[in-house]
């Protein structure tokens, strides 16, 4: 479902709700087996953002934060309190993470650090107004 790649290593997001860790073989191909499989959930993990030494994944509405270094889960929170938002994807802007959900136009900003919620932006007047009759 996604792919992020960083140095030594590609993190791979799973339909099952794993991240299979795969790491280069000595002459600089991928090894074919993952290292490690990371379990998050039972939903898809549909985004994978890597941030300083962390990656960022995305499983239904939960934003799991996973070292880089240990492959270890140093923290997770709800993105959204409404049951069923399943999130699509994520950018990281500044000390800020936006992210969009499979369902309805709002998105919503997180502090890296804090993991606070900052804001919310509904997109739908804007992206209506740029595509007339849509």
């Amino acid at each position: 479902m996604s792919l992020t790649c960083m140095s030594q290593y590609l993190f791979a997001g799973l339909v099952n709700g794993n991240i299979a860790i795969y790491t280069k073989t000595e002459d600089g191909t991928w090894n074919t087996e993952p290292q490690k499989t990371v379990k998050l959930g039972v939903l898809p993990v549909r985004s994978l953002l890597v941030m300083e030494d962390t990656i960022w994944a995305a499983c239904g509405g939960q934003i799991f934060i996973i070292s880089t270094v240990t492959h270890f889960i140093e923290n997770h929170f709800e993105a959204h309190q409404e049951e069923g938002m399943v999130i699509s994807h994520m950018a990281v802007a500044g000390v800020g993470v936006w992210i969009a959900f499979t369902s309805g136009s709002t998105l919503r900003l997180f502090h890296t650090e804090t993991l606070k919620h900052l804001q919310d932006v509904n997109i739908a007047t804007p992206v209506h107004n740029m595509l007339p009759g849509s």
